[in-house]
């Protein structure tokens, strides 16, 4: 028996020669045939019915593609044309690749191989040439490009995705386990020896560009995380809030001297909390553009600032003066009945100022 023949597709109809889609349509109705039971496959439920569009609307190659397309040298282009696809309610795809790995791989199923440890279902592999020059007017490199455009006037679309990963365990895997299983991972950048980076960053999430005209009804986000963050590093970002930022919480860090800072914005006003590098350091809370309000030295010293501030134990509302560096006690919700085991309990009754010392003595201090 000879080879099989593989026609050609007419360049310009994007269909095979008319002889092939006459033997393909006689074949479908006799499914003793041999080309019979794998042309039901392909075309369910057309029977006799003549096939007129065996490409159903796709385009093989972008014009001038192949060798002669200096830009994509090696190119696929699907149009998927739903006016001409059968009836059916199942997803339509414009290319697709099923792996399916089975058979067992200890040893290269007995090949005497060492057991290969890893498997890709797909595996886009760039490299550069080592050659000096190889990258003469290259700005940007990219190992994998995923883009999707919403072209279509008028349509109303619930979900648009640049790029879906998905893993998982099926029904059929009961009794397996795996260590760790991760939908999306991203392996961290590697620097080399001898070569010079600027910025090294394993994952940049982009903010969104929302162009003039356009409406975002919800928020918008630069990254949206629904669950719970695990985060095994330090947060570093060393542009700080202000008081006239976007609302939110800020983590930061001085570009200088390295200081941590947490700051609270509204847009309006904003309150941070930083921590200054030192031989004790101190944690401050301070708001935007004035000093330190309260440092905490690591020796648990608390210190006031900012002029003589003035503390208040107790509801700080109607305190019903003006005074700087003093001390406002509000009466006590519960007055002391244990005395303490050392120093002196101080506290304001509803007639005076009183104290408890060790001893259980209460003495008053002050008339109200």
């Amino acid at each position: 028996m000879g080879k099989p023949l593989i026609p050609s597709i007419d360049s310009d109809t994007h269909q095979f020669p008319d002889a092939v889609r006459e033997r393909i349509t006689a074949n479908l109705g006799d499914p003793e045939a041999p080309e019979g039971a794998a042309l039901k496959k392909l075309f369910p439920g057309r029977d006799n019915e003549a096939v007129t569009n065996f490409a159903i609307g796709k385009t093989f190659g972008l014009p001038g593609g192949g060798a002669n397309n200096p830009r994509l040298p090696v190119n696929g282009s699907a149009v998927i044309d739903g006016s001409k696809l059968g009836p059916g309610t199942n997803d339509k795809v414009a290319y697709a690749l099923s792996a399916t790995f089975k058979g067992g791989f200890t040893g290269e199923a007995g090949f005497g191989q060492v057991n290969p440890g890893f498997l890709f279902g797909v595996n886009h592999f760039v490299v550069t040439g080592t050659t000096a020059g190889d990258l003469d007017g290259i700005t940007d490199l990219y190992g994998t490009l995923n883009e999707v455009h919403q072209s279509t006037p008028g349509a109303a679309v619930n979900l648009v995705v640049g790029n879906q990963s998905e893993a998982g365990t099926d029904p059929s895997a009961v009794g397996s386990t795996i260590g760790s299983i991760y939908s999306h991972r991203v392996k961290g950048v590697r620097v080399n020896s001898g070569t010079v980076t600027n910025t090294a960053t394993s994952l940049r999430v982009e903010a969104p560009v929302v162009k003039p005209g356009a409406a975002v009804t919800g928020s918008v986000y630069a990254l949206d995380v629904a669950g719970p963050i695990g985060l095994g590093g330090p947060v570093i970002k060393e542009n700080p809030s202000s008081a006239t930022s976007t609302p939110g919480l800020y983590l930061s860090r001085n570009a200088t001297t390295l200081e941590p800072s947490i700051s609270f914005a509204n847009g309006v006003k904003a309150m941070g909390i930083d921590f200054t590098a030192g031989a004790n350091g101190v944690l401050r809370i301070l708001a935007t553009g004035v000093a330190s309000r309260i440092e905490i030295g690591q020796s648990g010293t608390t210190v006031l600032k900012n002029n003589g501030a003035n503390l208040a134990l107790g509801g700080s509302a109607n305190q019903g003066h003006n005074g700087l560096g003093v001390l406002h006690l509000g009466q006590a919700g519960g007055v002391p009945s244990v005395k303490p085991t050392s120093g002196v309990v101080i506290y304001s009754g509803p007639d005076g100022l009183y104290a408890l010392g060790s001893a259980g003595t209460v003495t008053k201090l002050a008339n109200l």
